[in-house]
């Protein structure tokens, strides 16, 4: 088989949005517990879905499709940076010090 499909799951945007998904469980069991359930829940499901959207955007492959996967991917991520940078400000996350105030810078940019 000489054209040969890479696997979504080895490319370097899934594996970052793999790295993100694992981030935001380990800090959501520290928000308030008001907040816990309904934004650490969107959190959760907005992590997973921009993994979805990555994945359903490389394997298919008419155009359009792609694009309209992309958009969705795009506007779910902001909607994340922006959860991420809420909890950020209210000092929700809290435990991991440099590494969390890092992942929220790179994410803000």
């Amino acid at each position: 088989m000489a054209n040969k499909l890479k696997l979504v799951s080895n490319t370097r945007i899934y594996l970052d949005a793999r790295a993100l998904l694992d981030e935001i469980l380990d800090i959501t069991p520290n928000f308030p517990r008001s907040y816990k359930y309904t934004i650490g829940s969107k959190m959760h499901d907005l992590a997973t879905e921009i993994i979805q959207e990555i994945a359903a955007a490389y394997m298919n492959r008419d155009r359009e499709t792609r694009i309209q996967y992309l958009v969705n991917f795009q506007v779910k991520f902001e909607t994340l940076k922006t959860l991420l940078r809420i909890a950020g400000e209210r000092k929700w996350i809290k435990g991991m010090g440099r590494h969390a105030r890092s992942w929220c810078y790179a994410l803000t940019r």
